[in-house]
């Protein structure tokens, strides 16, 4: 599949453009039933303690394989004591814990108002979604793939290494789907930088180069849009396109969308 023909995902499930909001009317449930969701590890939750209080503040949820990992970033087991990690202090740690950080985050965005919807939320829904920097997604231990690409991309950048990030984009009279992706250089191989949805493992598969890397991750997307639009997914509706620009705190989903597409 050549990139030039595509146009890349975001994981937050399907959207209505006559609604003007990510709906369940277009071939998923409310949650946007995902591929990846059968990836997803055995989880155990955490608590947030603020700093010198002991105050619970916020929760998050860990993987088991990632549980010693979430300790060095001052995440402590429910009943635990501890305080919330700064952004110097995650930007800090080794590649690996970085990323088992990553993968501890809720999934869910900040609106505009500052309220926080978490996607296991019941009430999910995705209305007026606000870009949160990297410091909002550690103070809220939340973000989604738009605001998680640019966190990695900071610390890709802190630590000096080599990085490219691509959005995805399906859109078609029946589903809007977007995801954006972050691509790495790790012990000289290419791979797809792990988030908080997918259950990607840090490392592997690994590519000599940058191409394959992220046609590999295309296929994994593209399969996940025919599995929901069945004989209906139409590869003249898929945008693949590697992005650099960035985008300001609190910036609304049209205008990232109007940015990332040009």
């Amino acid at each position: 599949m050549s990139l030039q023909k595509c146009h890349i995902w975001h994981d937050r499930g399907c959207h209505s453009e006559r609604s003007g909001h990510f709906a369940a009317d277009h071939g998923c449930d409310r949650r946007g039933q995902r591929l990846w969701e059968m990836q997803r590890f055995s989880r155990v939750s955490y608590q947030r303690y603020e700093r010198g209080t002991g105050k619970v503040i916020g929760q998050s949820v860990f993987s088991e394989r990632n549980a010693q990992i979430a300790r060095t970033t001052n995440w402590k087991l429910t009943g635990g004591l501890g305080a919330m990690a700064t952004l110097d202090e995650i930007m800090s740690l080794d590649i690996q814990s970085f990323f088992g950080y990553v993968q501890s985050i809720r999934y869910g965005f900040r609106d505009r108002s500052g309220k926080l919807h978490f996607a296991e939320d019941k009430d999910f829904s995705a209305w007026d979604y606000s870009f949160s920097s990297p410091e909002e997604i550690v103070n809220n231990n939340c973000c989604w793939c738009w605001d998680l690409a640019e966190f990695i991309k900071e610390y890709c950048f802190r630590q000096s290494v080599k990085c490219s990030s691509y959005f995805m984009e399906y859109f078609s009279d029946d589903l809007h789907q977007t995801h954006t992706q972050v691509f790495l250089r790790y012990q000289g191989k290419w791979i797809a930088a792990p988030d908080n949805s997918l259950g990607l493992q840090f490392g592997s598969p690994g590519f000599d180069e940058l191409k394959p890397c992220v046609e590999w991750f295309v296929r994994m997307f593209t399969d996940f849009l025919g599995s929901l639009l069945k004989g209906k997914y139409d590869e003249a509706n898929l945008l693949v396109k590697e992005y650099t620009c960035s985008f300001p705190t609190g910036i609304s989903e049209e205008d990232s969308l109007t940015k990332i597409r040009k």
